[in-house]
């Protein structure tokens, strides 16, 4: 934890300017973005700008979309019903896990190929990934 200590700093700082720099904020999408900064940079090196974007980064929207696709789909207590109900839904689940699945493969091979450092958990994914090979 001690290694991601400057990391959540610098994304909380981030944070705390934008709120300085607005006269209203959305605290709860700001607590998502975040959230998802803080794991994109402590975890995988990367960072979706989410601080300077006007829109989420096309992956970001992805995840949302996934991690609220499954939320739904859980909550629907017959399951034969929910494929019924929810089959247009789940295409676009699965375009959208594909979609991250492409994204943080290419990001994990790029940094494996380029030996770039990764920090955090994304060294052992990367470790897992090269094995899989």
């Amino acid at each position: 934890m001690r290694s991601y200590h400057d990391i959540m700093v610098s994304v909380a700082s981030e944070l705390v300017t934008r709120w300085q720099s607005r006269s209203t904020v959305d605290v709860s999408a700001d607590m998502t973005k975040l959230t998802l900064e803080t794991i994109g940079r402590t975890g995988f090196s990367y960072t979706f700008d989410s601080f300077t974007r006007e829109k989420p980064h096309p992956f970001v929207d992805a995840m949302v979309g996934v991690l609220s696709h499954n939320q739904r789909r859980e909550l629907f207590p017959i399951p034969w019903l929910a494929n019924v109900v929810y089959r247009r839904a789940d295409r676009k689940n699965d375009k959208n896990q594909r979609y991250l699945a492409e994204i943080l493969d290419g990001h994990l091979d790029h940094q494996h190929l380029t030996g770039a450092a990764i920090v955090g958990i994304g060294a052992g994914l990367v470790g897992h990934h090269a094995d899989a090979d």
